[in-house]
């Protein structure tokens, strides 16, 4: 039997909502709060059933490696506290966090040691890598961020928008999507050389967004979730 983008986009959606109903339903789910951490989380990323990662406003970073069961604190801003908001890690060991002011954290060895620069002064949203040398940060006013070198440096892309990019998503080093403030849903298939704007149809505030390849692609943003199954195109 052949599954084209469409029927496999409505049957990821209808999966997400039955799992949605189901795990409300059963409580499937296991309330943590506020373990490991009394303050609000921001992202958070798991590269497989037991390595993942959070990011809070106060500034920390906490891992896991036994699915959440415990967590463990890998990262502590103190003093002048700085928002932690993005967080993506391509292993166990190496892994990237933005937040305010521009932040930029890197480690190469799970979270025991962090450098961290400031390559833009605004502050930092998202952060994700389509393969170990092409990544993207999205943030205020705007701002988005690329290397094509593994992080080494970070080139600033003309977005065209000056509301903040809440999230982005990558299928290949080309080819990517970003969202944000008012509705805006930018697409790229030259590496952010060049976005263009699509339009949902829904003009609330998308605050994540995620494509499976080029073509199936969700939105979430309010009390809304948005898909497409023309990388964007309606």
């Amino acid at each position: 039997m052949i599954i084209n983008n469409s029927s496999r986009c409505f049957a990821l959606l209808g999966a997400v909502l039955i799992f949605s109903g189901a795990a409300m339903a059963e409580s499937s789910w296991s309330w943590q709060h506020p373990y490991p951490t009394g303050s609000n989380i921001n992202d958070i990323q798991f590269i497989d059933n037991s390595n993942g990662w959070i990011v809070t406003d106060l500034g920390e970073v906490y891992g896991t490696s036994d699915g959440g069961i415990t967590w463990e604190e890998l990262y502590r801003r103190f003093g002048n506290t700085k928002l932690l908001n993005g967080i993506f890690f391509m292993s166990v060991n190496e892994g990237w966090v933005c937040g305010e002011d521009g932040v930029l954290l890197h480690t190469l060895d799970g979270g025991v040691n962090w450098a961290f620069t400031y390559p833009s002064s605004q502050d930092l949203l998202s952060i994700e890598f389509s393969d170990e040398n092409y990544g993207t940060i999205g943030g205020y006013a705007g701002t988005i961020l690329r290397t094509m070198d593994g992080g080494a440096s970070w080139q600033t892309q003309g977005s065209g928008i000056t509301s903040p990019i809440n999230d982005v998503s990558f299928v290949n080093p080309a080819t990517g999507w970003a969202t944000g403030s008012t509705g805006n849903v930018l697409h790229t298939e030259t590496a952010g050389a060049f976005w263009d704007e699509q339009y949902t149809g829904i003009p609330v505030d998308y605050t994540g967004i995620h494509f499976i390849d080029d073509s199936c692609g969700f939105a979430v943003g309010d009390d809304y979730v948005v898909f497409t199954d023309d990388g964007g195109n309606s």
